[in-house]
C-alpha cells in the first residue's frame, strides 16, 4: 500500500482508533517498541547497548573466534538506523563498529583486503556523519586513537584511515 493511501486511511480514523492502531503495532513489532523507547526517553543508552552487544558478539563471541562479517555489522547498524532518534547514537554505534574492527585485527593479525576496505568505508561514513552533525569535538579524540591504533597494520590500513581522518578533521596525526 502506498504511503498516500495509508495517510488517507489514517486521516479517516478517530483519535481513539489511531491510539488503538499504534498500541497494536507496539505490541506486535519489536522495532516499534524500540523506536518509541528511543523517541520517548531521554536515556537511549539501553537500546544502544543492545545493538553494541550484537556488534561485539560478531567480532568477539563468548566462545570461539569472531566472524567479523561486514554484512552482519551493516545489517545491525541498518536496523538501528530505522529506530534511532538522535544522530549521536547512530554515530556512537558506527564508530564502535570501526573500533571493534581495529581491535579484531590487533587480536588476530592481518585479515583480508576486503576486511580493511570495508572498515575504511565504514570509517569514512562515520566521519562524514560526525562532521555533518558538527560533533567533531565529541569524537575527535576517539577517532585519533582509533587511527593511531592501526599504525602496525598491513594493507595500507593506517595510511587510508589517516587520509580519511585528515580529509574530515583537517588535522595531522
Amino acid at each position: 500500500m502506498p504511503q498516500k493511501e495509508l495517510k488517507k486511511h489514517l486521516m479517516q480514523l478517530k483519535k481513539e482508533d489511531l491510539i488503538k492502531e499504534i498500541e497494536k503495532l507496539y505490541k506486535k513489532f519489536k522495532p516499534v517498541q524500540e523506536y518509541y523507547s528511543m523517541e520517548l526517553s531521554r536515556n537511549t543508552g539501553n537500546v544502544l547497548e543492545k545493538y553494541k552487544t550484537q556488534l561485539c558478539k560478531e567480532y568477539f563471541p563468548e566462545r570461539g573466534y569472531g566472524r567479523a562479517r561486514a554484512s552482519v555489522a551493516r545489517n545491525i547498524i541498518s536496523e538501528f538506523t530505522k529506530i534511532s532518534v538522535f544522530d549521536i547514537d547512530l554515530i556512537e554505534l558506527m564508530l564502535y563498529r570501526v573500533e571493534l574492527c581495529v581491535e579484531f585485527t590487533e587480536s588476530y593479525g592481518d585479515i583480508s583486503e576486503s576486511f580493511y576496505t570495508s572498515t575504511e568505508n565504514a570509517f569514512d561514513r562515520v566521519c562524514k556523519l560526525i562532521v555533518k552533525n558538527k560533533h567533531q569535538d565529541q569524537f575527535i579524540e576517539r577517532c585519533t586513537t582509533l587511527v593511531n591504533n592501526t599504525r602496525n597494520c598491513g594493507w595500507g590500513f593506517y595510511d587510508t584511515l589517516s587520509d580519511i581522518f585528515y580529509g574530515y578533521f583537517k588535522q595531522k596525526l
